[in-house]
């Protein structure tokens, strides 16, 4: 334990936060080049309907920074938007969306920080200056209770230009789709709308809508991996898998500097 602290220590910034993010990181790879097709973990990825938004975007970075596997994220997507579509057909999907289970990547990050936290704190009591190496969301250092995780800070990022998104709510849609009928929202914002009571019936349709276009064009793109096709990909799959990410998790979030 004192080892993998040290190694963190000496890559800089918060030991916690590297620690948590190399578990994370790890989490991913193996999700897309080990478990893609394991029954369990698809099963877990069901239950809490995808990941947070935090981990989508990460993934997302993540596989086309580094781990390369767009097929396997194309799959992992094409089978969440699937389960959040058949719940949104079922019109009172509030209850669903609120009993899932916790993101898995959470889960992940709140073990790693629990095993750390700890034995951390212990050497804070030797080596107080440790304390100016943790971020603000670790400097006030507690064991967590199982199963919570400390809070972590973000802001928006802005939505990259010619983004596929139509959710008003992330200010990411063409102004030619104004006027054209009720837009779809991404999941976060339509799970607020239904919180805050104003969420429109053609409102859910139109999501609904979206939801099924993304499962067409995902599984077009799954298609199209198969060395034997030699079809090209459409505009739309090119984009396919941002704009999957969008639907679920809604605009990107980083957490702001420590």
């Amino acid at each position: 334990m004192d080892a993998a602290l040290d190694q963190a220590l000496e890559l800089g910034g918060c030991p916690l936060c590297s620690l948590q993010d190399r578990a994370c990181a790890g989490y991913f790879r193996a999700l897309l080049w080990e478990l893609v097709t394991d029954v369990g973990a698809r099963n877990k990825l069901r239950a809490s309907l995808g990941l947070c938004p935090r981990h989508w975007w990460r993934l997302r970075q993540l596989e086309r920074d580094s781990l390369h596997n767009a097929l396997g994220l194309a799959i992992l997507l094409e089978d969440t938007v699937g389960e959040v579509r058949k719940l949104l057909e079922e019109g009172d999907f509030r209850q669903r969306w609120e009993n899932r289970a916790p993101c898995p990547a959470c889960e992940r990050e709140q073990q790693t920080e629990a095993t750390y936290a700890g034995r951390l704190q212990e050497r804070l009591e030797t080596e107080p200056h440790l304390r100016r190496r943790l971020c603000k969301d670790h400097h006030n250092l507690h064991v967590p209770a199982p199963g919570r995780s400390l809070q972590r800070s973000g802001k928006l990022l802005p939505i990259p230009r010619g983004d596929p998104s139509r959710c008003p709510g992330c200010g990411a849609y063409e102004p030619s789709e104004r006027g054209k009928g009720p837009l779809p929202r991404c999941i976060p914002h339509l799970v607020e709308e239904a919180e805050r009571g104003v969420l429109e019936e053609t409102a859910r349709q139109a999501s609904v809508r979206w939801a099924e276009e993304l499962q067409t064009h995902l599984r077009g793109f799954i298609h199209k991996q198969d060395h034997q096709v030699c079809e090209p990909l459409t505009l739309r799959e090119r984009t396919i898998l941002d704009e999957a990410v969008l639907f679920l998790a809604g605009a990107p979030r980083v957490r702001s500097a420590a």
